[in-house]
């Protein structure tokens, strides 16, 4: 798992890439797996992590890192379009 310093975090936040408390700071396939890893500790909404986690992975062309079962109305969310 990356380490990412408060600096590192900040920018990840000002850039969309983590949550603006720079908390689940995604920037690659690996780090969307880590956060797919993380998301079950956390503490924030865990609708706005789960969609931020999610939203990332389709930037990434990383969807395949996503749980089968993060499912929406019996598909997996992370095939829909917005």
């Amino acid at each position: 798992m990356k380490q990412w310093t408060t600096e590192a975090r900040r920018d990840a936040a000002a850039k969309g890439w983590a949550l603006p408390d720079g908390s689940y700071p995604i920037a690659d396939r690996d780090d969307v797996r880590d956060a797919v890893l993380s998301y079950g500790r956390s503490r924030a909404d865990r609708a706005e992590v789960k969609q931020h986690i999610i939203e990332r992975a389709r930037a990434l062309h990383a969807v395949d890192e996503l749980p089968e079962k993060w499912h929406v109305g019996g598909h997996n969310v992370a095939y829909q379009r917005d």
